[in-house]
């Protein structure tokens, strides 16, 4: 009896630490739940943060495109007008060029005119030769008929010979303005042919040299612009893979944090396991314990017909005992079912709570990657379109650029054009001048054949009044004009003209030479500028294609960099993925595990109460072959505990009797209207079942009778 009430105390024993184990659970369950607040609503504000930063970014894009967009117009409006300067320069140009044009046609009316008159001037002088010659001759013939018969003697001024002097000055002239007119002809062609070879030659070179440095510029924009793009690819790129390595790194967080859940989850489950493991184990033990008691009592039952029971009956105070010690054990009953229960309902709290981690493991992000990923194709594209609008702005301003030296080039041309009218118009003056000065001495030459023609007609008249008078006439005439004298002011007038007319001629030409000088120095000076230019930009657009080279190869490198980080995200992911599989297997089996041992626990249980039950009925039938109360309530509690018991049946046959009590000696007594019995028949049913996976596979049921004598009370 010590040794069941020892029992009894281990078992209520293993009610507190059941219901230690629920107010754990329970407090395990209120932790979980309060841990899995924060997984409900997940943090989306990086996410937002990003959102807001990318707005930002395509905000400023389009501000930068509408700048671009009204610095594209400016240049537009820039590039209309300097080519409206350029067709105004261009219309000028032309009109200057027909005045030029009008002006040589003028110059060579001029100079067929001077050499018609020249070539009057020319006759003119030979009719006056000859009209001398005439004279002289006839006066030679008139004198040699004369002979002696006529003396004539003048007292006049020795005369000069006009025919020789103006032959000499004839020819003097002519010689020094046909050697003056060609030595400046050939002088200011040779000048003017080299000159102007040099500065074909340098406007040749110009224009090479700005049509080079305009291919270099457009080069070198495009590489700028494709350099740009490149830039801007490979910040995008490292963007997106600091990016991705973040995503990735995240939500490999996520999973990582997810997987120690996961694997506590684990290590608390096989804990609980192994707990329940022992305690199946200590159960197995109680079951065999009670199955070798249950042998013993039914081994020993059968010698209990010879026990003798005392008379006596139970008093009220012991009823009233026994009726306390049953209701104590109801209540423990009720408690132990009562945490039975409520074990079950904390086993399927935490079954929910693990099936509903499930699903908040991974958070759907989808919608905020698209949102993303939209975002970035907005930035690429409006970047796009800002390399074409700065292409486009650039294209403007070389268009301009073009436009500007067009409208300069033809400033210039207009200029030296005017100054080339300027100089014709000159020209045109001095030969006009001329053209004045030669009717003038035309004018002068027929007077003076005129008045030859007079004195010739009057000399011969008067030689030949001579010739027939034959009179000795002496003649004191007045001194004549002097013709040395008027013929030498007529050399220096002359002489000064030619003089006049050479000085402006080598001004005008040295100033057109000084022009072209200055012409041929600033082409060569603006031929080294562009050559210095052409140069640089060589220079520049080889750095560009370096650096070109150096971003395609650094794009090339970010690529590779994300498609390895890819790759190894991905290895990774596939990695985790698998342990999270294999966690989540490893999980269902541990669950089944559980599952499988709770049932094989309830089953053990089952077969404890009944094992329990007989105990109690042998028990009693030990105490009723005794006689004797039992010392200790407990026993009486596990007596109660296995009458009440449904899964054992004890069947007790008796005679009729009306009451049953129980004397001092612990013997039954049945007081009876007819008679008194002297033993009782009592029906033992033994049920033994097999039992798989919670269902019963076998059941044998063995009753046995067993009577006890007792002594009838006097």
């Amino acid at each position: 009896m010590q040794f069941l009430n020892d029992r009894l105390a281990s078992y209520l024993e293993k009610v507190r630490g059941l219901e230690e184990l629920n107010a754990e659970l329970e407090c395990r369950i209120r932790e979980q739940s309060e841990e899995d607040v924060p997984l409900v609503c997940p943090d989306y504000q990086c996410y937002f943060d990003t959102i807001e930063d990318l707005q930002q970014k395509i905000l400023c894009t389009k501000a930068e495109n509408c700048r671009l967009a009204v610095q594209l117009d400016n240049c537009k409006l820039a590039a209309d007008d300097f080519r409206s300067k350029y067709e105004s320069e261009l219309s000028l140009r032309q009109l200057v060029e027909t005045d030029i044009s009008g002006l040589h046609g003028i110059l060579g009316e001029l100079t067929v005119c001077r050499s018609d008159l020249e070539a009057h001037v020319e006759s003119l002088k030979d009719d006056l030769l000859c009209l001398k010659k005439s004279h002289e001759e006839e006066v030679n013939v008139l004198r040699g008929q004369l002979g002696d018969r006529l003396s004539v003697e003048l007292n006049i001024v020795p005369t000069t010979d006009l025919n020789r002097v103006l032959d000499e000055m004839r020819c003097q002239y002519e010689t020094v303005l046909a050697n003056n007119h060609r030595d400046v002809e050939e002088w200011f062609a040779v000048q003017t042919e080299e000159l102007n070879q040099q500065q074909l030659s340098s406007a040749e070179q110009l224009q090479g040299c700005q049509t080079e440095i305009l291919e270099l510029k457009r080069t070198a924009n495009a590489l700028e612009i494709e350099l740009q793009a490149q830039q801007s690819l490979t910040e995008s790129l490292e963007c997106t893979v600091a990016e991705t390595e973040a995503q990735y790194s995240s939500e490999l967080a996520q999973i990582q944090c997810l997987i120690d859940n996961v694997e506590n989850q684990l290590a608390e489950i096989r804990c609980d396991l192994e707990r329940q493991n022992q305690e199946y184990q200590v159960l197995l033990d109680t079951k065999a314990r009670l199955e070798c008691e249950i042998n013993t009592n039914f081994n020993t039952c059968p010698f209990l017909d010879d026990c003798g029971w005392c008379d006596g009956g139970i008093n009220s105070n012991e009823k009233e005992t026994m009726k306390i010690l049953n209701n104590r054990l109801a209540n423990y009953l009720e408690k132990v079912q009562m945490l039975e229960r409520e074990n079950t309902a904390l086993e399927c709290k935490i079954q929910e709570e693990c099936n509903k981690e499930l699903p908040v493991i991974c958070p759907d992000y989808l919608s905020y990657y698209a949102t993303i990923e939209e975002l970035q194709q907005k930035i690429l594209c409006t970047k796009a379109e800002n390399s074409r609008l700065v292409s486009q702005i650039d294209n403007t301003k070389l268009t301009a650029d073009d436009l500007r030296a067009k409208y300069e080039a033809e400033m210039s041309l207009r200029q030296l054009v005017e100054a080339d009218a300027n100089g014709l118009q000159q020209i045109l003056n001095a030969l006009t001048l001329g053209k004045a000065d030669l009717e003038a001495q035309v004018q002068s030459l027929k007077e003076e054949l005129l008045c030859l023609k007079n004195d010739h007609e009057q000399e011969i008249s008067s030689l030949q009044s001579q010739l027939g008078d034959r009179l000795h006439i002496e003649v004191t005439s007045a001194p004549s004009v002097d013709l040395n004298r008027v013929l030498q002011e007529m050399r220096c007038q002359y002489e000064s003209i030619m003089e006049t007319n050479r000085k402006d001629i080598e001004e005008w030409s040295n100033t057109q030479m000084e022009e072209l000088n200055q012409q041929v120095v600033t082409s060569t000076q603006q031929q080294q500028c562009y050559q210095k230019e052409i140069t640089e930009l060589r220079r520049t657009m080889n750095a560009l294609e370096v650096e070109l080279q150096a971003q395609h190869r650094m794009r090339d490198s970010q690529e590779c960099a994300l498609t390895e980080t890819e790759a190894r995200y991905a290895a990774l992911l596939a990695q985790t993925q698998c342990l999270i599989d294999n966690l989540e297997a490893q999980l269902a089996e541990i669950r089944g595990a559980l599952e499988r041992q709770n049932r094989e626990y309830e089953i053990l249980l089952d077969v404890k109460s009944r094992l329990e039950c007989e105990i109690a009925t042998y028990r009693s039938l030990l105490e009723s072959s005794d006689g004797k109360l039992p010392c200790h309530p407990c026993a009486i509690k596990h007596e109660s505990s296995a009458c009440i018991s449904n899964k054992a049946r004890t069947m007790e046959c008796t005679a009729p009797v009306h009451t049953s009590s129980l004397g001092p000696c612990g013997i039954h007594e049945s007081h009876s209207a007819w008679s008194i019995l002297p033993r009782i028949l009592v029906k033992i049913c033994t049920i033994t079942e097999e039992i798989e996976d919670g269902k019963v596979i076998s059941s044998y049921e063995h009753v046995q009778p067993c009577f006890i004598t007792r002594t009838a009370k006097a």
